[in-house]
């Protein structure tokens, strides 16, 4: 973090509040936890509430040059940020990003997802503004005023750094996209997995195949 410390969600373990006293964590829903080597001061105190016991699953974190950190997974039902926000999923699990400000208190959240399985697995703030997001889908899925077809599992996705969704992507075919960097002037690059399949999978007016078996792009 740019304050100091190691920004991380945790799932179990005590921690010690900036007041001296100590929090435990459980490992659903966890907690945003900004360690320190001397004392290992846990930095929110507060942990999302939700409408079933296992409902919130992270997967990355991004902290911003200003302090904020960027948090993105999937959850299920609803989930509730603390004197925030909440989510409400359309199926099973619907992918989800949220912004825990420098202050100490979350600032928005916004989910994607239709009425199956939705994921959100790679995160990365590219400047200018700009949130990338990538995950897998099932199905039809809105982000925001977008809507993305059955065509392909795989997304990726544009959020502003207010809290809503710019636009939208996929490849055709299915894929799995699991990471994303910044590479400079608001672009980006990913990288996930080709499911096994004898049909080409189409990104833009390059097309790839992965008939042998499950194959990593880029």
């Amino acid at each position: 973090h740019p304050n100091g410390g190691i920004v991380m969600w945790v799932k179990s373990g005590n921690y010690n509040k900036p007041s001296g006293s100590t929090q435990n964590v459980y490992y659903y829903p966890g907690a945003l936890v900004r360690l320190f080597s001397s004392n290992g001061t846990m930095w929110w105190m507060g942990e999302p509430t939700c409408s079933n016991g296992d409902c919130n699953f992270v997967q990355v974190l991004d902290v911003k040059p200003n302090g904020d950190v960027l948090i993105a997974g999937y959850f299920s039902n609803s989930m509730s940020f603390p004197n925030c926000c909440s989510v409400n999923s359309g199926g099973r699990y619907d992918g989800y990003v949220a912004q825990f400000n420098n202050s100490g208190s979350f600032d928005w959240s916004i989910a994607l997802g239709g009425t199956s399985n939705d994921y959100a697995y790679g995160l990365r703030y590219v400047g200018n503004g700009s949130i990338a997001v990538v995950g897998a889908k099932s199905g039809v899925i809105s982000v925001g005023l977008t809507t993305l077809s059955s065509a392909g599992t795989g997304y990726v996705a544009m959020a502003s750094d207010a809290g809503t969704w710019e636009w939208a992507a996929q490849p055709t075919g299915s894929t799995t996209i699991q990471r994303v960097v910044a590479t400079g002037n608001g672009t980006i690059q990913v990288a996930g997995v080709l499911s096994f399949s004898n049909s080409p999978r189409t990104f833009g007016l390059d097309s790839l195949d992965s008939s042998d078996g499950d194959d990593i792009f880029l």
